[in-house]
Order: C-alpha cells, then sequence, then structure tokens
C-alpha cells in the first residue's frame, strides 16, 4: 500500500492535533529534466508510461528511501520536486549524507540531474479537516528559507543558507556570497552517520484521498487535463479559503491536489480529468475558476493539455500529481497574472470563448518557455438560460403531434395517463410542440401550464406559476383583489364537489375546504386564526401537499386534466417530491402529465425518480432540409404578410440550414436579423437579387439576437434592456416604477406593445410578460455593463420593496436583486427573511441554500456571534432532514468558533444540540459528555431554563439508551426544576416521557397516570398536536389492558385533532392502531377497513417503514379470517417495502407469519425456505419472540414433512425439549398447542387451553381464543 500521507500527518490526526511547530533542518529537491522527459515519452503510448514510469522510479525511490533512512520525512512535493524535514537537530550530518545520496543517483542517469537546497528554522503545520476530503501543509521560516536556497543552486549542486552552516561542524565550504555557501567537495563524501530505523506507518488514508486513489493500481498514465494552478499569498484566512476550495473543486469534479509552500508561493493544484475522467470538463474548470475568486485576491493560471499523470516516489511516500508542460504553464501564468485574475492558454479560449467572457489575447514571455505565450483573461460567464420558444411556427413535427393526441384521446376514460416525456436540445421546439397539441385538441381539457426557473428555484414555483393562469390571479395587483378571484374560484369548486355524485367527492370537499388557507398561503394570501397559522413547519408542508393533490384531483373531476411541465431539468426538490406523492393511488382521475426538458441538469434526477411513470418518451431531434425550407418560407411570409409563392435559391437555404444546424428558433432568429438589415425587404416585391447575393450573418445566436435589439428605436430598446433585469417574466407595476425613479418619461404601454410587435415579447396576462425566448432575455441581460445591472437591480428591489411590502414569496427575489446590487445590508436583511419563511414552510433544501449563501457572506465579515447563529440554524434543518453526518462536523466547526470568541453561552447551547445529533447516531457516552459540558456553563451561568433542558436531554439520551433507570434519574431531577418554577410546558414533556419509562418498563398504571397529567397540561397550553399524541399513548396501553372501549374512545379523540391539523403521518398511525385494537376483539373486517385507510395515507406520504409495519398486520388479520390469498398479498407488501429500507425487526416478522398461512395452505417447501430467512433474520438482531416462532414451525415442517414414525417421535422429542428452555407463558403454550397436535394426548390439549385461556384474559386479543375453538 502506497502511504501518501506523512506518517507525522496522520499520527497527529490520530492523536486529534490539527496544528503545531517545532524547530527543524529542511532540505528541498528539485529534481531537472523530468518534463522534458514525459514529452519525450508521451507519444509512445503505453510503453512511454512504462518507460516514463521507470524512469522515475529508479529516482524517486532510492531518494525518498534515503530521506527516511537518514531520520528524515517528506512534507511536500510540487511536481518533480519535494522538501524534505529532518527534525534530528542534533545529527545534521545525516541531511548532509542524505544530500549527496541523491546527486549520486542522478549520476546514474544522464537525463535527470538535481539542484538542492538546505536550511533551518522553525517549521509549522496545519491540518484542514473537511468531510469531502482533509488538507494539510507545512510553512514557517524553515520552509520560506529553504526554498530560497534552492533558487541560488545550479544544476548538480547543494546550497546551504548561514541559518544552517552553525550545524555543519567539519566540513568546507565555499562562500556564494554573505548569506550562501556551497557544499561540495571529498569531505562530504566521507561523511558516514548511522542510519536511522524508518518507523512502519498508519495506513488509513480514507479521510484524506479520493478512494479511486487508494484502490489504484495503476502507476501512470497519459491523461487530457486542465490543470489549476491557485496562488493565494494575499488571502487573509488562508485555512478557509482551502475548505472553499476543496468544496469548489468536489461540487466541479475537480481533484483537489494539494496545497504547498515552495518556491511559487503559497499555491493550490487541482486537476480536471485525473484520477479519473469527467464530461464538460472545460466548463467545470471554468465555472470553478470563476465562483474561487469571486471574493477572494487569487491569481488562477488554468491550462489544457496532456500530462503524465500517477504515482511519483515510493512506497515509504509518495504522492498522486501530474507532470508536464500543461502543469509548468499553469503555473507560470498564475505567476504572471494580476490579482485577482484568471488567466487561460489558447487551449481553453478554443472551447470556451463561445460560453465565457474573455479579453483578447495577450502574448508574453514566460520563465521556461522559448518564444512567447499567448494567454486570455477569464472574466465571467455568459449564462445560457431556458431557449424554448412560445409562438415558432411548427413544422417537420406532425408524427410526434400525431403520437401525444393518440396518447392523450381516451384521458376522459382511461383515468391517471402517467407520464409522456418531451427530450431535446434548447430551441428545438418542445413547447411549441406542446402548444400545436393544444391547439388540435377536440376534447375539451383543462390545461395546467407550469414553468420551472433556473436562478429563483423556489419551492413549488411551477405549481404557483400554473394555478396563478387557474385561478387567474396577477401577483403584480393587491392582494384583496388576489384574494376575491381565489377565493370565487375555490368556492365554484366547493360547490361542484357538493353536486357531485363521483364517491370521491365527500373526501375531496372536505379536505378542500380544511386546506383552503394553506393552499392561499402559496399565493401570499392570509386568514387570522387559520389552519395554516395553527400548523409547524413540516404540518404546513404536508397539508400544502395534500391541499394541492385534492386540489388537481377536482379539477380533474370537472374537465381531464393535462398537467404540462416545462424546463424540468431546472425543477426545484420540493416540486419533484410533490410530483411523486401527486402520482401515487391516483388511478381513478383523468390526469396526464407532459414534461418537456433538455437531457441536462436535473433531467437525470427526474427521470430516474420517476422512472416507472414514464409511459412514453419523445426525443426532439434536429429539422431537416425540407423542414428549414418550409419554415423559411413560412416565416418570411407571415412576417411581411405576403400572398405569394417564395423562391429561395439553394445557397441561401445551405447558409440558413448550416447556420442554425436544422434548430427551429435559431432559424427563425436568422431570418428576422435578414428581414430587419433588408437583406429580405419589406415589400410587396421580394427583391431576389439581393436575396439571392452576398450576405453576413453573425456567427452566434447571441449576435444575431444582440443585433436586432440593436436596430430598435433608443427608448424601446431601453425598456427592453430595464426588463431584462427583472427577468424571463416581469411585472409592469415594477418595469414603470423603475423609469419613474430613473425620471425617464418613457411610454412603457406603447413600447410594450412595440415590442411584442418585434416577437420579443408577449403578454402572459394583464400587466405580466413574458420574453418569448429566455435567450433573448439573457443576451440583453449580458450585453449591458455591470455597473447599469448592479444600479437597475438596485431600483427594482426597492420598487418591490414599496409594491410587495413584507410579502414573504418576494423575500428570496429581493435578496437576489439587493445582492446583484452589492446593497449587502439589505442582502442580508432578505436572505435571513427567506431563511425564516422557508424553513416556516418546510421548505427545508431551499431555507439551507440561504443560510448557506448567509454563512458565506458572514464568514468575509467580523460578527462571529451572528455566524455561530446561522450554523446553529442550519444544523436545526440538517437534523430535520436526517443528514446527521453533516450536521455532527458542522456542530464540531461551531463549538470551536464559540470557544475562540469565548461565548459561554452559544457553546452551550451548540455542545447541547451537538449531544442530541450524537444521541440519534447511538453514540451515547459522548452524548452525555457534552450534555454534561452544557450543564456545567449553564449552572456557572445560574441560567435555570439551560440546565432543565440538558436535563431532559439527558434523560432522552439514556431512554433511547434503555437505560430507564439512568433516564428516570435524569426526568426527576428536570421535574423538579420545572414545579419550583413552574414550567408548564416543561412539566407537561417531562411527565409525558417519564410515562414512556414506566410504559417500557410494564408499569402500565403509573404510565396512564403520567399520560393524564402530561395530557391535562398540554390543554391548559391549548397545545392541540401534543394533547393527540399523549391520547394516543393512553389508547396504545388501554388497548393492551384489554380496556378496548377506553382505549377506542382515546383514539378517536386523537384522530379528531389530527383531523383538524391535517396531520396525515398522525392520521395514519392512529388507523393503524385503531385496526390492531379491532383485530384484538375479533373484529376483523373493521380491522381490514382501518388497515387499509392507513396504507394508502403512507403510501401518499412515501412511508415505507409505516408500510411494512401495517400492512404485516393486515397480512396476520386476512390469514385468522382464512383470506388466506390477501394474506399472502398483504404479507408481500410487507416483506417488499421491509427489504427496500432493511427494517430487519419488522421484516422477520412479516416473513415468518407468511410461512406460516404458507404451512397451513401445505406448501411445504416454500414455508420452510422463508422460515429459515427469518429466523436468520431474528436471530442476527436478537429479536427473541420471531426467533422462538420461527423454531417452532421449523420442527413443525419437519413433522409434517417426513412420514418415518422414528423422525416423528426425534421431533416430538425436541418440541417438549424446548419447555425447559422457553419460559413465557404464550411460548409454553404454543409449545403445548403444537405437541397436542402432534401427539393426539389429551393432556397436552388440556395444558394448551388452560395456558391459552390465561394468556388471553390477560390481552384479551382474540386470536388466543381462536386457538382454543380450534381444539373445540
Amino acid at each position: 500500500m502506497r502511504n501518501l500521507i506523512p506518517r507525522f500527518i496522520k499520527k497527529n490526526y490520530q492523536d486529534k492535533k490539527l496544528w503545531g511547530k517545532f524547530n527543524a533542518l529542511v532540505m528541498f529537491v528539485d529534481f531537472l529534466g523530468f518534463t522534458k522527459l514525459s514529452e519525450k515519452f508521451r507519444t509512445q503510448g503505453k510503453l512511454g508510461v512504462e518507460n516514463l514510469t521507470q524512469a522515475m522510479n529508479s529516482i524517486f525511490d532510492p531518494a525518498i528511501g534515503s530521506v527516511y533512512a537518514n531520520g528524515g520525512f517528506i512534507s511536500s512535493f510540487a511536481g518533480d520536486a519535494f522538501t524534505a524535514v529532518f527534525p534530528d537537530l542534533d545529527n545534521p550530518n545525516h541531511m548532509v549524507n542524505c544530500s549527496l545520496d541523491i546527486l549520486k543517483i542522478f549520476h546514474q542517469n544522464p537525463d535527470l540531474s538535481a539542484k538542492i537546497g538546505l536550511s533551518a528554522g522553525e517549521v509549522s503545520w496545519k491540518i484542514i479537516e473537511h468531510s469531502i476530503q482533509n488538507s494539510y501543509y507545512f510553512y514557517g521560516p524553515g520552509i520560506d528559507r529553504v526554498v530560497e536556497s534552492s533558487l541560488k543552486a545550479r544544476r548538480e549542486e547543494v546550497i546551504v543558507d548561514h541559518y544552517i552552516q552553525d550545524y555543519l561542524t567539519g566540513l568546507e565550504l565555499n562562500p556564494i556570497d554573505h548569506d550562501y555557501s556551497s557544499l561540495t567537495g571529498n569531505d562530504i563524501i566521507e561523511i558516514q552517520p548511522t542510519r536511522v530505523e524508518i518507523p512502519p506507518d498508519i495506513p488509513d488514508q480514507k479521510c484524506w484521498l479520493p478512494e479511486i486513489l487508494i484502490k489504484s493500481k495503476i502507476t501512470g498514465e497519459f491523461r487530457d487535463i486542465i490543470s489549476a494552478f491557485i496562488i493565494v499569498d494575499e488571502v487573509k484566512n488562508f485555512d478557509d479559503f482551502i475548505s472553499s476550495a476543496i468544496s469548489l473543486s468536489y461540487k466541479y469534479g475537480g481533484y483537489f491536489n494539494k496545497v504547498d509552500y515552495g518556491d511559487k508561493g503559497k499555491i493550490i493544484l487541482i486537476l480536471f480529468g485525473a484520477p479519473a475522467g469527467i464530461e464538460k470538463m472545460f466548463a467545470r474548470a471554468g465555472d470553478f475558476a470563476l465562483e474561487l475568486t469571486e471574493n477572494e485576491p487569487v491569481k488562477v493560471g488554468l491550462t489544457y493539455g496532456t500530462a503524465f499523470c500517477g504515482f511519483i516516489g515510493g512506497e515509504i511516500r509518495g504522492e498522486y500529481t501530474a507532470i508536464g508542460t500543461v502543469v509548468n504553464l499553469s503555473a507560470r501564468l498564475a505567476q504572471s497574472a494580476q490579482q485577482p485574475e484568471i488567466r487561460i492558454d489558447e487551449n481553453i479560449a478554443r472551447k470556451i470563448f463561445s460560453s465565457y467572457q474573455l479579453s483578447d489575447g495577450e502574448s508574453g514571455k514566460l520563465k521556461g518557455f522559448s518564444g512567447k505565450i499567448k494567454y486570455f483573461q477569464l472574466q465571467d460567464k455568459r449564462r445560457i438560460v431556458k431557449q424554448d420558444q412560445f409562438k415558432t411556427l411548427l413544422v417537420g413535427r406532425k408524427s410526434e403531434v400525431e403520437k401525444i393526441n393518440n396518447w392523450l384521446k381516451d384521458l376522459k376514460t382511461s383515468g391517471f395517463k402517467k407520464i409522456l416525456s418531451v427530450v431535446g436540445e434548447a430551441g428545438i421546439g418542445k413547447t411549441r410542440l406542446i402548444e400545436e397539441v393544444k391547439h388540435r385538441q377536440e376534447e375539451k381539457f383543462e390545461w395546467l401550464e407550469m414553468s420551472c426557473e433556473e436562478i429563483l428555484q423556489k419551492p413549488f414555483n411551477p405549481l404557483v406559476s400554473g394555478l396563478n393562469n387557474y385561478f387567474n390571479l396577477n401577483p403584480a395587483r393587491n392582494l384583496t383583489d388576489v384574494r376575491i378571484k381565489y377565493e370565487q374560484k375555490y368556492n365554484n369548486l366547493l360547490n361542484w364537489l357538493k353536486a357531485s355524485d363521483h364517491p370521491d367527492s365527500e373526501d375531496l370537499f372536505e379536505e378542500l375546504s380544511r386546506t383552503r388557507s394553506v393552499i392561499g398561503a402559496l399565493f401570499n394570501l392570509q386568514w387570522t386564526d387559520s389552519l395554516y397559522d395553527k400548523l409547524d413547519a413540516q404540518g404546513r408542508y404536508e397539508n400544502t401537499q395534500f391541499g394541492l393533490k385534492a386540489l388537481l384531483k377536482t379539477i380533474s373531476l370537472i374537465s381531464p386534466l393535462v398537467i404540462h411541465i416545462d424546463d424540468v431539468h431546472w425543477i426545484d426538490q420540493e416540486s419533484l417530491d410533490f410530483l411523486k406523492f401527486l402520482t401515487t393511488n391516483i388511478d381513478g382521475y383523468p390526469m396526464a402529465i407532459i414534461a418537456s426538458y433538455r437531457p441536462t441538469g436535473k433531467a437525470d434526477k427526474f427521470e430516474s425518480e420517476l422512472k416507472s411513470l414514464i409511459e412514453i418518451n419523445i426525443n426532439l431531434g434536429i429539422l431537416n432540409h425540407d423542414s428549414v425550407v418550409e419554415l423559411t418560407e413560412v416565416i418570411i411570409k407571415n412576417r411581411l404578410d405576403l400572398d405569394t409563392e417564395i423562391e429561395l435559391k439553394s445557397e441561401i437555404i445551405n447558409r440558413i440550414t448550416n447556420q442554425s444546424e436544422g434548430n427551429p428558433f435559431y432559424v427563425e432568429q436568422i431570418i428576422l436579423y435578414l428581414i430587419e438589415n433588408n437583406y429580405i425587404p419589406g415589400d410587396q416585391k421580394i427583391n431576389r437579387d439581393k436575396l439571392s447575393g452576398e450576405f453576413e450573418i453573425p456567427s452566434s445566436i447571441n449576435q444575431i439576437i444582440i443585433s436586432r435589439i440593436d436596430k430598435l428605436a433608443s427608448d424601446l430598446k431601453e425598456v427592453v434592456k430595464t426588463a431584462a433585469v427583472l427577468g424571463r417574466e416581469f411585472e409592469v407595476d415594477i418595469l414603470s416604477g423603475i423609469f419613474k425613479k430613473l425620471n425617464q418619461s418613457y411610454n412603457i404601454e406603447y413600447a410594450l406593445n412595440q415590442v411584442e410587435r418585434e416577437n420579443i415579447w408577449q403578454a402572459i396576462m394583464e400587466m405580466r410578460y413574458i420574453f418569448k425566448h429566455a435567450l433573448i432575455r439573457e443576451s440583453v441581460y449580458q450585453m449591458q455593463l455591470k455597473s447599469q445591472l448592479k444600479k437597475i437591480h438596485g431600483i427594482a428591489a426597492e420598487i418591490i420593496e414599496q409594491l410587495h411590502n413584507d410579502e414573504s414569496t418576494y423575500y428570496y427575489d429581493l435578496a437576489n436583486h439587493f445582492e446583484k446590487s452589492e446593497n449587502m445590508d439589505k442582502t442580508i436583511y432578505y436572505l435571513k427573511k427567506s431563511a425564516e419563511y422557508f424553513t416556516g414552510s418546510y421548505q427545508n433544501s431551499l431555507a439551507l441554500l440561504v443560510y448557506d449563501k448567509l454563512l458565506s457572506i458572514f464568514q468575509t465579515l467580523t460578527e462571529q456571534e451572528e455566524l455561530i447563529k446561522f450554523i446553529l440554524k442550519k444544523n436545526l434543518l440538517l437534523k430535520v432532514a436526517g443528514d446527521y453526518k453533516q450536521a455532527e462536523q458542522e456542530y464540531l466547526k461551531v463549538i470551536e468558533l464559540c470557544r475562540q470568541i469565548n461565548n459561554s453561552g452559544l457553546l452551550a447551547e451548540s455542545y447541547s444540540y451537538y449531544a442530541w445529533i450524537l444521541v440519534l447516531i447511538g453514540k451515547t457516552n459522548q452524548a452525555v459528555d457534552y450534555y454534561q459540558l452544557a450543564r456545567q456553563i449553564y449552572e456557572n451561568e445560574n441560567n435555570i431554563q439551560g440546565i432543565s433542558d440538558v436535563l431532559g436531554g439527558l434523560g432522552n439520551a439514556y431512554s433511547m439508551a434503555a437505560d430507564y433507570d439512568k433516564a428516570m434519574e435524569y426526568y426527576n431531577e428536570k421535574l423538579k426544576i420545572d414545579r419550583e418554577h413552574n414550567n408548564r410546558l416543561g412539566l407537561a414533556k417531562t411527565i409525558g416521557n417519564i410515562g414512556i419509562i414506566h410504559y417500557y418498563k410494564k408499569d402500565n398504571e403509573n404510565a396512564v397516570n403520567n399520560y393524564q397529567e402530561s395530557l391535562k397540561y398540554y390543554r391548559e397550553l391549548n397545545d392541540v398536536w401534543s394533547s393527540s399524541k399523549m391520547l394516543g399513548n393512553l389508547g396504545v396501553i388501554f388497548s393492551e389492558q384489554g380496556k378496548f372501549q377506553k382505549a377506542l374512545d382515546n383514539y378517536y379523540q386523537a384522530l379528531n385533532i389530527k383531523n383538524e391539523l391535517g396531520d396525515k403521518r398522525g392520521i395514519s398511525t392512529i388507523k393503524g392502531n385503531i385496526g390492531n385494537l379491532y383485530q384484538y376483539q375479533g373484529l376483523y373486517s373493521q380491522a381490514v377497513d382501518y388497515y387499509l385507510q392507513s396504507i394508502k395515507i403512507k403510501e401518499e406520504l412515501g412511508d415505507i417503514r409505516g408500510i411494512c409495519i401495517v400492512a404485516g398486520n393486515l397480512g396476520l388479520t386476512c390469514a385468522l379470517m382464512n383470506d388466506f390469498e390477501k394474506s399472502i398479498q398483504a404479507f408481500d407488501y410487507s416483506i417488499k417495502s421491509g427489504k427496500i429500507n432493511k427494517l430487519n425487526y419488522f421484516l422477520c416478522n412479516s416473513m415468518f407469519r407468511k410461512a406460516e398461512v404458507l404451512y397451513d395452505n401445505n406448501n411445504f417447501q416454500q414455508a420452510e425456505i422463508l422460515n429459515e430467512e427469518a429466523g436468520k433474520i431474528a436471530e442476527d438482531i436478537k429479536r427473541e419472540d420471531v426467533l422462538f416462532e420461527t423454531k417452532i414451525l421449523k420442527l413443525k415442517l419437519q413433522y409434517r414433512m417426513t412420514k418415518n414414525s422414528k423422525k416423528r417421535k426425534d421431533i416430538t422429542e425436541k418440541l417438549k425439549s424446548c419447555l425447559e428452555i422457553y419460559v413465557k407463558k404464550q411460548q409454553h403454550a404454543r409449545i403445548y398447542h403444537e405437541l397436542a397436535v402432534f401427539t393426539k394426548n389429551p393432556d397436552y390439549k388440556k395444558k394448551a387451553i388452560e395456558l391459552w385461556d390465561e394468556v388471553y384474559k390477560q390481552t384479551s386479543e382474540y386470536r388466543f381464543k381462536i386457538y382454543i375453538k380450534q381444539f373445540n
């Protein structure tokens, strides 16, 4: 195994030390000739790799071996150079001897040589912890000095500086100047110090390197790579920058190769294309460099070419890196750059010029390169967004239109049609195709048009945009107008449901009535004391899903519904989750989904997560030559209002076809450009001579669009440019407000109409417009100066503030505008508001994104307390999302920050939060330690609430670890404090938790008393959600005690609350429990009904664990009803669900129960296989009840599968011996039951009946009565 990380670093990290310093001797060895050698072997393919590897190993192996044999270690590599540190100051001759050894090695290879520098001084080191990949670096005077020494050296020369000369006694030195001397001569060769033993290494390198390198068996290869060489001398917080660089390199698919202090300063090297290839390498590297340099004074060199990529060094110590001209050039470009600046070579410029803004090329001399090198400055990205159209005439898509229409024709009677996807590149005509389908529909369908956003990916945004149209809502209008239209349409839907005889209409009416305020909140509507106000974040999110689903179901019943989702490659996570939710249990509703998207972005995620629902996939390709001809003629005739035939010469069509590449949108833009530039005149007589003559078409679609915009009158052009700042869609009120603020008296209404005639935008509703193609808007936006954009974004933000004051759905838009106007205070303010809004509506992915933005801002500021508070809020979201690993890492960081600023209050809070994460991941002992640290701080500060919370946390930790006595100890301590300070909420929670402990300890009487007391407090506090939880707990205990009516009363009280709150998760749980209750009483039909209701809700929620449990209970109930077919189906569903999420505790029980049903149906072979599998799982997880049952069933199967009397007797004896092994009453009842069946012995029968009767009296479960009846 290669050691790619210094043992020194790994040992300190293992000892939890992250930084330090020491005095040492230092050597820098610069190998000369490797780059030239790699270029020589590059053309020889595999043989070249072998030759180069052999040449390198012949040098590196012995050189590194000498370093370690002489008591040193390699601190870092720099391509074909390395730095070695010798901590033993008392034996400087070891390092001298090593430098001599290395020079000797080179005498054996005439193509290679070395120069060496020696120095001494303080060496510091740091380890940067990161969840993706740790890093480290060495620095300090010793490192800096040895680099200077090496720069003085010539080929095959060792240079020492005056800092080390005092250590070198008895050596003859040749002075070069006042500070440096050369070390040459025979007296060096004669030194023979004692070699030191090389210590064993620490093998674990997983947190330092990608897995592909750890497992790699390839020593080296030639690869086409991009080398990103980054000089960071002026970065203030170097460690934070390293962490950011690691995150960004991972984000964009690069490999964070190293951090180094060397002859080129403080540098970072990142490779794209090695050790593994990546798609879109140039775009990834460009985006990486731009994001890296946004707020930091760094210099970046980006170059593309072939390099040797592989392991240099030896087994003792090595490194994976890239060596070649491409790496050297990136270093020289970075060194020659200004600050901040990204310099790229000509190879990269050729690949990215159309996607990025570059400076004009410059040429200059660079060290190590003959002749002048051409380079460019990478300035910005030309962002290409949505490129579909609304009104390009449809040509060449007849078969696709027919295919979609055929798919939709029976929608009214077929129910849910699943998903049809239309996939194609930008501008290929996806949206126009759907428009044509709508136009040709004979049936009356309701079409809901939803559009996904690229930049502002707000949750449910596609649904909101579609429902705005359905309800005829205009966000630009005041909320009173919006509410009137919403209420009117909503009431119409409710009235339709009242009059409908559809079997689901009553349920839909109830659901829509209940969630009116929840759906209204999507449009910023609020009602006093509404359901929305009563719900917590998760409740709002789940009720939004159920409310929207009920709404779409209702719309589909009134008229078959087609949902068209455009630009799915930009879909937000919440909308994608809703699609999965919507398409569950919807078979009877006439609904179809058409998704149009490019094969980029989130398209793969969409296709993979909804794979089973995509019925038809249509891939739109380019238009053929004949279709381009037809489209060209139609556009010209319509644009010029001609009714005569047009004859275009083949060379013109060829040029249009070639330049447009058969893309309909590009064809349209080229034709409009030709018309506007009079290559196609606008009179009734076509000038065929001019049309067939020479003409120039700009090379890119962006240039064509900009040329068209430039042709507009100056006032129209200004209106278009300003509207582009507002986005693809824009509100007229905001646009007008901007010009009023600028004191420019444009006639906006006139401008809107004129620009619409130019096919640049169109009205989508009163006071709201949309650019016909996102590429038009983007081109106009990018053509403007940054200073102008900054100004307009700022004014736009002010106008939105005035028009939509405190409307939560505008917070994120405002933050975006203020950020681009560089108003940091307002950006922070609205990002905070956005985070609160997204968190409050359970839109966690967006909330996390906003917190990450805030954190990136505050890391550059000095307000550390604010930074810590944001991290704590972000971490709470990570906990909710179940991302415990990241939360654990983040809490450790925040704890360190709290210590640095000496804020004990935040430190205690961080300890407590971190402790709970540790509890959730099963690290109870560590959790207790951190809770105690928090407690100590709270006690020192006399923070009573803090102490109470920590005691509760300790109780919860021990409760989850099943140490109930310890948990009770802390709960009682907390209870005392809560009673002293009349903390009623604290009392309610603590008493409820104590009740849970009593329940676990089978002390049901005390558990009931605790639950009832807790319920009393919750009711006084009007905490209905927690009240329902206590009622459910009481139901469980009464059910187990056989007090079925009491249990049912409590369950129904809980269910009423859950229904009122729309707590679907809670409803499904309570209904499952009611099913259990009916099963215990032998009321199997009622039990089945409630189980099915529970499963239906769990399916919609995607609650796999719940499905596994309830389907298992359903299977048992059907078996007790002797409905074996349905029993098998239910058990199969439970088993399938259990296997998906590895729910082994419930899985083994369902497998055993199914095996029992198979046994009862004489299917012994399958029963045997399944029972054996269930037993293995039960044994692995130590589930003793199921393990017992599988062993008994195994004996029953053996007995029934043999006719041999002796074997049957042996099996009977084995069964009898179980009476000594198992001691529980129910187990003995089972054993005697089976003995009675085996032997027909009346004594066994009597004993079995006696025991089953006792078990029945104890539990009141009807199935035990059935066992008695089986004997009678």
